[in-house]
């Protein structure tokens, strides 16, 4: 889903120059700071529901939003571009309108609950000695890479940029995708999934002892 709404916001911005809009430039990299900003907050979250799914023993099946929503009436459904000039503060519909409506907050989401497949491992006995099978080296490999496949759908998102479509644009140097909102985090909230499998696999190590 996220992949589909970050193309929609590029077909926008490409149309832009075709339709008379000046200063795309500015008005593109104000929108990419916020786009960075929300995707930083998801991570975060999904981080947490993550690291929590991992956790439960009896995972929901399903998600579901921990928090629940404020009663507030339904908002009126807007255009993406109508949204796009929300998020950017700036008004796409009129260049000479006077009167502008404040720009709308940054949607806020509540954490969910995800469900994570199990991994089923057995114990074997030969030769009057126990081991599992495959062994906790595996399982570590999985889950490590079941994270990283996780948090790489909001880091691998394409940036959005201005005038892509232009034969003369100069090439764009900097980040092409939102992988620095990693290093935005904090160490303290990436090491949890890793201290989380660690604890998980120690658990079955000693129940094997």
């Amino acid at each position: 889903m996220i992949p589909e709404i970050m193309q929609q916001i590029q077909v926008i911005i490409d149309e832009m120059p075709m339709k008379g809009f000046a200063n795309i430039p500015v008005w593109v990299s104000k929108l990419d700071k916020r786009i960075e900003k929300v995707l930083k907050d998801r991570l975060s979250r999904s981080i947490i529901a993550w690291v929590t799914a991992f956790n439960k023993e009896e995972k929901p099946s399903g998600f579901q939003a921990v928090t629940p929503a404020p009663q507030a009436a339904k908002p009126k459904e807007t255009s993406l571009a109508a949204r796009l000039a929300n998020l950017a503060n700036v008004d796409t519909t009129s260049a000479n309108k006077k009167d502008t409506k404040p720009a709308a907050p940054v949607e806020e989401f509540p954490i969910e609950i995800i469900t994570l497949e199990s991994t089923t491992y057995e114990i074997v006995i030969a030769n009057q000695v126990l081991f599992l099978t495959p062994p906790l080296e595996d399982a570590r490999v999985y889950w490590t890479n079941a994270f990283h496949n996780h948090i790489s759908i909001a880091c691998t998102l394409p940036r959005i940029q201005a005038g892509r479509l232009q034969v003369f644009q100069k090439a764009n140097v900097g980040p092409q995708d939102y992988g620095n909102i990693l290093v935005m985090l904090g160490k303290d909230l990436l090491k949890q999934p890793y201290y989380a499998i660690a604890s998980q696999l120690q658990q079955a190590h000693d129940y094997v002892q």
